[in-house]
């Protein structure tokens, strides 16, 4: 005796995403591009069944970020002395590629003293959560400093003006910043230094 079940036609959906460059295969073909795709099956009682694929396809994101320095400034731990363009190769909160490249130009202030071409800035934690510290090694007391955040596509999603002590700074961060990987860039009137961090899950 057939079971109720095997006599009903049912239906299955399937939401599945991939990154750019893959493909799937779901019924007789491969599909790399996003949409929605059914095949047809028949059981042995001849009865129909749907399945329904909703194909998400994430973009592999290639993003440039021009920033100016001045010479002795600190940039992912390298000492600023020339024009250098640094390539960093991340996955996005889809596990796609992702390839950042910063082309930190160097600039020769005369209106500098020696003392702010030293700055020391530290950033944590990495990966961050609802606050960044700013750990400021500097004798010099920043009054005017414009912080921001920029995703991987370029867009500056938080930014502030704030002051920037000896010590510890904390700074809190919007609760709705998603997951991923950000630019942050701390810029004073005589000084600027980025960095690349993870904001991670909740």
């Amino acid at each position: 005796m057939a079971n109720i079940s095997d006599l009903l036609d049912y239906q299955i959906q399937q939401d599945t995403s991939i990154c750019q460059g893959q493909s799937i295969s779901f019924g007789d073909s491969l599909w790399s591009e996003s949409g929605v795709f059914q095949t047809f099956n028949v059981s042995v009682l001849g009865l129909d069944s749907t399945i329904t694929l909703n194909l998400t396809v994430h973009p592999n994101i290639s993003t440039q970020v021009d920033t100016s320095m001045t010479v002795g400034s600190v940039f992912q731990g390298w000492s600023v002395t020339k024009d250098t363009v640094f390539t960093n190769h991340l996955q996005s909160i889809y596990q796609c590629d992702s390839v950042v490249t910063t082309l930190v130009h160097a600039l020769i202030n005369s209106h500098v003293s020696s003392l702010e071409s030293a700055i020391n800035w530290q950033v944590s934690p990495n990966p961050f959560g609802q606050y960044l510290r700013v750990q400021s090694d500097d004798a010099i007391i920043h009054n005017l400093a414009s912080i921001s955040l920029t995703d991987l596509v370029g867009r500056v999603v938080w930014t502030m003006e704030a002051k920037i002590n000896l010590g510890e700074n904390i700074y809190f961060l919007p609760k709705h910043l998603s997951a991923g990987t950000y630019v942050l860039g701390v810029t004073t009137p005589s000084h600027q230094q980025t960095w690349l961090l993870v904001r991670g899950l909740d």
